[in-house]
């Protein structure tokens, strides 16, 4: 995927029973970080979820847009939106 451009990430994780804990502790701490006000750490942990599994087996694609608003990475989202766009059918 263009829109999460860490080169250090490159390791897909299938969802299944042996990682469903591993996937929805990481999901829990970026709900943790949001609620204590650590939105661009939370942020950057949406970013490896998503860049881990692109099916986004969490959902956290409901919460990006949130933490990337409120870390005040508004160039992040709407790069995010306009290459998202092409996955969902939308024209940019």
């Amino acid at each position: 995927m263009e829109f999460i451009k860490e080169p250090f990430i490159k390791k897909y994780i299938v969802y299944d029973q042996y990682s469903t804990s591993f996937f929805m502790s990481i999901f829990k701490f970026i709900d943790i970080l949001g609620k204590k006000g650590c939105f661009r750490t939370a942020l950057e942990y949406n970013k490896f979820l998503l860049k881990i599994n692109v099916n986004d087996p969490t959902a956290c694609l409901l919460s990006i847009d949130f933490n990337a608003i409120s870390s005040k990475q508004y160039s992040y989202l709407i790069e995010f939106a306009k290459s998202f766009s092409c996955y969902i059918g939308a024209k940019h």
